[in-house]
């Protein structure tokens, strides 16, 4: 058969995979008509390069006798290494077999001058091996996720061809790191093979490797792998930056082995306090998908798990009880309804009540244990499981100098319980003289029938709406019932009741919901 009529039967190109085979298929046909030196004669000549098709040629004493690259030839297969130092001659030698092999690594395309994913088939054939490939760009680092699971994938290509020991020998060397991806390795017993960012971890086991805070990171990541593969976020020191940042690892299981690699992001900063108590709950949560309840406790009741101002509550719905607490450890146990606030406020039963699985904000004071001072706090919940995972941050609140500020807090704190709890237990905390703070007091109106229905003093409950006369004849009531969802100021004379004497009130109150919630201060 003539060369035109054997090109005539090849594979069509658009069919790599084929027509790479049939490429190996023809060089070894040579070797058979020709000979050894005349077939690698060929082979390292650039006519034989068919686009990205070339063949290399291996000969028993594992040396290169022909390649396409010819600055390869005469090379130890030993000595052809791929991107970051890669073993790429070494795994196509090793994994050649008579039926023939494919092996996947990223090598320099130059037909392109790109590293991109090469698809090679190897042949042993006569104690030789013969082999060739087609090239595709591989995912981007663009693209972290794509780029993270093609490192771990090409991780277990490499165990899988060459075994444990060489596997870990090159993943412990710095030349295997990639930027900000380095293969990590972990064996049955939970303890590092390998770790390209700091090999010294390995012979160690997982639970030394944590994150900022003391946060379990080894341990949470190996207790996620899993033979389809998993994610686990968390905060890990990069060491290209030496800066704590958010890192994104995927983790295989293979053959009792976990292989795995990541990339790193800046996280929210400290100064974005919302996005950063959402990162904060949430890794917590990550923790408890990973190594359950017990795991989670143990570590987020500790006072290392304290980052500053955010320190992490959790509490199980069913009971209503408190089981953990970074900073009082004293609490946990304690029903929900005996976590108060400043006055009695019930911020534990009205955190309890509002949490749900996509996660809540509620505003309140509370104790800043890192100040000691009664200071605003923002906490955000998220239910998983039936358990609540709770963080926050603190805040000045207005002062009570700033007499009309204070007040419209003290409003809007009412209006949050009110949302949180309902209107019987909203009116319950109100009509007691514990939530009076100072001349500030919340009192509760149907705005329907104009009827005060919340009041710490039981003589102003239910009275008829055409008392609300003040101290000089005027009938306040028509404005106190003019109440708007953003808020409404009422001025007038009546008696103080923490002076017992006639001065003028400032009253700020908010319709909402169909019930008007109001607070005032007085004039000295």
């Amino acid at each position: 058969m003539s060369e035109a009529e054997e090109e005539s039967q090849a594979p069509p190109r658009w069919r790599p995979a084929e027509y790479t085979k049939h490429y190996v298929e023809q060089a070894i046909k040579m070797y058979e008509e020709k000979g050894l030196e005349a077939t690698a004669t060929f082979y390292s000549a650039p006519e034989s390069i068919d686009g990205q098709w070339y063949m290399f040629i291996a000969d028993e004493n594992e040396n290169m006798v022909g390649h396409g690259i010819t600055e390869l030839v005469g090379k130890n297969v030993h000595d052809i290494f791929g991107s970051n130092g890669y073993p790429s001659g070494t795994v196509s030698y090793t994994v050649a077999s008579e039926q023939g092999s494919w092996f996947d690594h990223t090598f320099l395309n130059r037909a392109t001058g790109q590293v991109e994913t090469k698809h090679s088939w190897v042949v042993r054939y006569d104690g030789m091996m013969f082999g060739s490939g087609w090239y595709e760009p591989g995912p981007s680092r663009t693209d972290g996720p794509a780029y993270t699971r093609a490192l771990v994938q090409q991780s277990i290509n490499l165990y899988n061809a060459l075994g444990r020991e060489d596997t870990a020998d090159y993943y412990n060397s710095e030349a295997s790191v990639d930027g900000p991806w380095y293969i990590f390795i972990i064996d049955e017993d939970e303890n590092f093979l390998a770790h390209g960012a700091n090999p010294a971890y390995a012979g160690q086991h997982v639970s030394q490797a944590v994150g900022p805070n003391g946060f379990p990171a080894g341990v949470a990541v190996a207790a996620s792998a899993k033979p389809e593969g998993a994610w686990f976020d968390y905060t890990f020191l990069n060491p290209a930056t030496g800066a704590a940042e958010t890192k994104h690892s995927w983790m295989v299981v293979h053959d009792g082995l976990t292989f795995g690699t990541g990339w790193y992001e800046d996280g929210p900063r400290k100064t974005d306090a919302p996005a950063y108590t959402q990162a904060y709950v949430q890794q917590a949560i990550n923790l408890y998908n990973a190594v359950g309840l017990e795991g989670t406790l143990a570590y987020y009741n500790s006072p290392e798990s304290v980052d500053g101002q955010w320190y992490l509550f959790v509490g199980d719905i069913e009971s209503g009880n408190l089981i953990g607490h970074g900073v009082n450890p004293g609490q946990i146990g304690a029903h929900s309804s005996q976590i108060t606030g400043p006055l009695g406020y019930p911020a534990g039963s009205a955190i309890a009540a509002v949490a749900d699985e996509e996660g809540t904000w509620f505003s309140y004071t509370f104790t800043n244990p890192a100040t000691g001072g009664v200071e605003t706090k923002h906490s955000w919940m998220v239910l998983r499981d039936g358990i609540l995972f709770g963080s926050g941050w603190y805040e000045d609140g207005p002062s009570k100098a700033d007499v009309e500020a204070y007040t419209q807090s003290f409003v809007q704190r009412a209006i949050n319980l009110y949302d949180a709890l309902g209107l019987d237990d909203t009116i319950a905390y109100y009509n007691t003289r514990e939530s009076v703070d100072g001349q500030w007091y919340a009192f509760i109106v149907d705005a329907g029938t104009g009827i005060t229905i919340g009041h710490h003093n039981p003589s102003l409950r239910d009275r008829d709406p055409s008392l609300r006369v003040d101290a000089t004849g005027y009938f306040y009531g028509d404005d106190l019932l003019a109440a708007t969802e953003s808020g409404t100021w009422s001025s007038y004379v009546i008696i103080n009741p923490g002076t017992g004497q006639e001065q003028r009130k400032h009253t700020f109150a908010v319709l909402h919901d169909g019930y008007i919630f109001a607070s005032g201060w007085y004039e000295q």
